[in-house]
């Protein structure tokens, strides 16, 4: 499958999943945008040998949360494996958005060229995150850290950071590869 092009005012800009289990296999997701999840928004599943580029989260005028990153884990348990996810851009997250009830795992990924403008390319909004040989290469934040910041519960098995960025750090810190605060 190939989704490109599509926009939402709200969550998913190309899929919205809520309450159910979705199964996203070999697809390709291009120059979507959105608030809220700007791509691809579920409440649990599997993502497996997916391509997301050039994907960006606009702002959202009507006081809607603004971000539109390529995936919004809103619950449940979440497995990303074997994706490529390059020059995403969003307020908070170039690459994902984890929220307090999801428990998600990136294994076998590659998130490069990514840039929140606030928040790293993964946001940790609370919830639970492994990353098992996932690389995060060249990935920018205006704030916290580059490759991943917020607060949750992270886990780190053989990955590899290597020139994230954080432009300009802020009073929560501002660590190139990764911030993470309590509260």
């Amino acid at each position: 499958c190939v989704f490109q092009s599509n926009d939402a005012r709200r969550e998913g800009g190309a899929i919205f999943s809520e309450g159910s289990l979705l199964t996203i296999q070999r697809c390709t997701f291009r120059g979507n945008s959105g608030c809220g999840g700007g791509v691809v928004r579920l409440d649990g599943g599997v993502i497996s040998d997916c391509v997301f580029e050039l994907n960006h989260g606009g702002y959202c005028y009507d006081g809607y949360n603004p971000a539109g990153n390529p995936i919004l884990a809103a619950g449940g348990q979440i497995t990303i494996e074997r994706c490529r996810f390059t020059h995403n851009t969003d307020l908070c997250g170039g690459c994902s958005r984890i929220y307090p009830t999801a428990k998600v795992t990136f294994e076998d990924c590659l998130i490069e060229g990514g840039l929140g403008e606030v928040d790293g390319v993964i946001a940790m909004h609370g919830g639970t995150a492994t990353f098992r040989k996932t690389t995060f290469r060249n990935n920018g934040s205006a704030w916290t850290g580059g490759a991943i910041s917020g607060r949750g519960s992270v886990t780190l098995e053989d990955c590899v950071f290597e020139r994230n960025n954080s432009y300009y750090p802020s009073s929560h810190g501002g660590a190139g590869a990764i911030t993470l605060v309590y509260g």
